[in-house]
């Protein structure tokens, strides 16, 4: 039979197509996937047969995705091949390489229904020997098995990262009637980390799901990893029984699940700057709508150390807070928000004086915050809510709210400043801002804070020195810059010393944010300062005038200048005082210097109620001093040296009149002890009712004993001086002699009024004693210089005495030619005077000029002759005028 040309072409296409489909399939599937945006780099595939086809190898890539298959067979039976279904794919190898691009589309919503998936996979049965699942961000491989057919869908996964401290296995099944199994494993352990099992009730719509997790040991330490703890150690224990809608939605997440669960956690670890936590925790959970709420149960305690803290603690003492749930606490998340209730307590352990107050708050991920703390009375202590804040540039979070401090709180902050047992009250307002999201970008130049600082409170420095402050304060934080203002009229008082501070005008400060570097604005305060014994009697600086040149820190080194004035007004006189102090050595020295002129009585204008009987009541002083001092070492040390010039027209002791007072000290100060070196002290005059003049002495004290050398000066036309001598400042003693050489006796009778006189030259020694106020003299001599001299006493009493032995005397005195006048002389205690006189001579008129010896027993009291002597001459009078000056 002759075949027609047709019927051989017709026969020859299958034939064609057989031999052909390897280069169709290479050709036209790359076009036919690119439409789906997936490119076909490789396929070699065998000839098909009535039973299936080889797929020797395939390489796809897909936005980030490669996928590598080899070893491949697809098993059919043309019946099933032409209604679209096979009997069977399987691999030998799977590779799914993800490399972590930035344009893979996320999947969009919709919903599936997990039957349905047999009905997707045009496959009875498919196969994959060997899976493996690479992943380059993160870094993570995983390699298992893949088995899928009529009753399940069955995944093995042996997971591996460099993120995981342990490798982990995972297996999971999924059934056509929706069910779905779900098991995680610690692949070197057996006992499963997580079990999840998912039941479909399709009536209803919902999906039930259960599951348990239990972690320990290494598994727990990836999961404190990812809670940022650099160690931990424990259990994490929770069952959990949720719900979610079915169909499951393609964009379906934790925020559709409702359901309930336990869990308790027993953990010790470590987080950032906290070198030591410990839980134990333990509640109930509830999901809903997206919310997790966990209710953490009473006696529930989370226990760390602070080290932040250490200053609050007794030595050698771990610096640790405990927070301890008293009674359930609510634990909220949801859309990034975080809400802590009432119910947790936090205490200091080991404290000074420990404290418990009560706490929660509220945080979001948009930077919405509140915080609130009281005691756990009640009362308000922390008050915050933040905010984001509107503008340009950086995102960033504003906080404001005010803390307060008192009772417990208080004491707690005391403690941290030396004064354990403050009472009162402090509050503290505060407006902040700071760089938000990116916390870990904090520092002092980008936070900014201002508020206003009050306080009232009072306590104890130590068991003998209790203190009263009451002060308002603007400050602010600006760029690393911290700026206060003290207002004024803040008060600082030490009741026990007598001290207080007062500021009379605004105190500014300026200082970086580590308080290295430091400025005082200049400013005014008010002092009061205790009471010292000042000649026997006590002096209080009650409103003594400090004005703050300035005062600097930079660094370790210390810098004040003030004008201090014993008190405030136009009279008070200024000390200038300079310091500097390395707080790191301790190691310090100053400078003290004065420069004064006065019109007025001195100590009774710059000490309050002055009222000693002696003063300087014009002239002018300089005073320079130089100190060092140590304060870091076992013995605190000062040591200071310097020069004191005094120069005074006027001065007085009681009604004595000083004038021409001139002094010219310097002197050494060490630990305590005074050294007054060689000193020069001149006086013009001291009128004590006759006049002492031209006085000078030297002068040096040490160790509280004076020793005086050179005394002298002039007196009743004579001189006096004595030999150096001793005088103990403390027991207020002396003994000396005193030298008279040259005396007039013409002055020294004029004393005695107008009815006596006479002339010649006494010389004499007077050994005197200084006991406190007395002064003595015991065995002291007076004479007259050789040939003696002449006395005329015309008194009229030798005529109305004529008859008598006294009137004999009299009238013998009337013109007496002496060439003998010895007197003993003793000066009691208050001032009696007591003088034995032996007197030779004659009165030519007089039995006719026979030598006539006579002995005089003479008392007088000094004080009381002084005193007349200075009412006659006006003295007192001119010293009141210059009081009341």
């Amino acid at each position: 039979m002759r075949w027609r040309p047709w019927a051989a072409g017709v026969a020859l296409i299958p034939v064609a197509l057989y031999v052909a489909s390897p280069w169709l399939a290479t050709h036209l599937l790359p076009h036919i996937l690119a439409r789906s945006g997936v490119e076909l780099r490789e396929l070699v595939i065998g000839y098909p047969t009535l039973r299936g086809v080889a797929v020797e190898r395939f390489a796809l890539h897909a936005r980030g995705v490669q996928i590598v298959g080899a070893g491949g067979r697809i098993t059919y039976r043309l019946p099933q091949l032409w209604h679209g279904r096979v009997v069977e794919v399987s691999l030998d190898a799977l590779t799914i390489h993800y490399g972590g691009d930035a344009d893979v589309a996320e999947p969009e919503g919709g919903s599936v229904a997990l039957p349905q998936f047999w009905q997707l996979i045009p496959a009875d049965r498919v196969t994959v020997a060997a899976l493996q699942l690479d992943s380059t961000a993160p870094a993570v491989t995983a390699r298992g098995s893949l088995r899928f057919d009529a009753d399940a869908l069955r995944v093995h996964l042996d997971v591996n990262s460099p993120l995981l401290p342990i490798p982990l296995r995972f297996d999971t099944s999924t059934f056509p009637d929706g069910r779905l199994t779900l098991a995680l494993h610690d692949a070197q352990v057996a006992h499963p980390l997580l079990e999840l099992v998912g039941r479909p009730d399709v009536a209803d719509g919902v999906v039930h799901v259960t599951a348990q997790l239990a972690l320990a040991d290494a598994p727990l330490h990836l999961l404190a990893a990812y809670a940022g703890a650099t160690a931990a150690s424990g259990s994490v224990a929770a069952q959990l029984s949720l719900t979610a809608p079915w169909p499951l939605g393609v964009d379906a997440t934790w925020k559709v699940l409702d359901g309930t669960g336990q869990f308790t956690a027993e953990l010790t670890g470590a987080l950032e700057e906290l070198p030591f936590v410990k839980a134990r925790l333990a509640g109930e959970l509830v999901l809903h709508d997206g919310q997790v709420d966990a209710v953490l149960a009473t006696n529930s305690v989370v226990e760390a150390e602070v080290p932040g803290l250490a200053l609050l603690f007794t030595p050698r003492a771990a610096p640790r807070l405990t927070a301890t749930v008293d009674q359930p606490v609510t634990v909220a998340m949801s859309d990034g928000l975080w809400r802590v209730d009432d119910g947790m307590v936090v205490s200091g352990m080991k404290l000074r004086s420990p404290l418990s107050l009560r706490a929660r708050g509220a945080w979001r991920a948009d930077g919405a915050s509140e915080l609130v703390v009281q005691s756990m009375d009640g009362a308000p202590r922390l008050l915050a809510r933040g905010a984001m804040l509107a503008g340009g540039g950086e995102p960033r979070l504003g906080v404001k709210g005010r803390a307060v401090l008192g009772g417990r709180s208080l004491t707690l902050a005391g403690t941290v400043l030396g004064m354990p047992d403050a009472a009162g009250e402090v509050a503290v307002d505060f407006d902040a801002s700071m760089p938000w999201p990116d916390t870990s970008a904090l520092d002092a130049t980008n936070v900014i804070v201002e508020g206003q600082l009050r306080a009232t409170v009072a306590g104890r420095f130590s068991r003998t020195r209790t203190f009263e402050a009451a002060l308002t304060t603007d400050y602010a934080l600006r760029a690393g810059h911290v700026t206060a203002t003290v207002a004024p009229g803040a008060h600082f008082e030490l009741p026990d010393d007598a001290v207080q501070v007062s500021t009379l005008a605004a105190v500014s400060i300026e200082s970086d944010i580590a308080f290295r570097q430091i400025d005082v604005k200049p400013t005014e305060f008010k002092l009061a300062l205790p009471a010292f014994e000042l000649s026997e009697q006590s002096i209080s600086l009650t409103d003594a005038l400090v004005s703050l040149t300035g005062a600097t820190r930079r660094d370790a080194l210390l810098t004040v200048d003030l004008r201090a004035r014993a008190q405030g007004g136009r009279d008070g006189l200024p000390v200038l005082v300079h310091a500097r102090h390395n707080l790191e050595t301790g190691v310090g020295e100053g400078s003290l210097t004065a420069d004064w002129r006065w019109n007025k009585p001195l100590l009774a204008t710059q000490l309050p109620r002055w009222r000693a009987i002696y003063d300087v009541d014009d002239g002018t002083l300089q005073l320079a001093m130089q100190s060092e001092w140590r304060t870091a070492s076992v013995a605190p040390s000062l040591q200071a040296a310097g020069q004191l010039t005094l120069a005074a027209s006027h001065a007085h002791y009681d009604d004595y009149l000083v004038s021409g007072l001139a002094v010219a000290a310097p002197f050494q100060f060490s630990d305590g002890s005074l050294v007054v070196g060689d000193s020069d002290v001149r006086m013009g005059s001291v009128d004590v009712g006759f006049p002492l003049t031209q006085i000078g002495l030297r002068l040096a004290v040490a160790n509280d004993v004076a020793q005086i050398r050179e005394l002298s000066g002039s007196v009743l036309g004579g001189s006096f001086s004595a030999e150096a001598f001793s005088y103990s400042l403390v027991r207020d003693d002396a003994q000396f002699a005193l030298r008279l050489r040259g005396v007039a006796l013409r002055e020294l009778l004029a004393l005695e009024g107008e009815d006596i006189e006479g002339d010649g030259v006494l010389d004499g020694v007077l050994p005197v004693t200084i006991n406190a106020d007395d002064v003595m003299v015991v065995d002291g001599r007076v004479a007259a210089r050789a040939p003696g001299g002449t006395l005329h006493y015309r008194s009229g009493a030798a005529a109305s005495m004529a008859k008598t032995g006294v009137g004999f005397v009299f009238q013998a005195l009337e013109d007496f030619r002496y060439d003998v006048l010895d007197a003993k002389v003793a000066l009691a205690s208050g001032g009696n005077l007591e003088l034995a006189v032996k007197l030779n001579g004659s009165n030519p008129a007089v039995e006719k000029g026979r030598p006539i010896t006579f002995n005089l027993n003479l008392t007088e009291s000094i004080p009381a002759l002084l005193t007349s002597l200075r009412a006659a001459q006006g003295i007192t009078d001119r010293i009141e005028g210059k009081l009341a000056r």
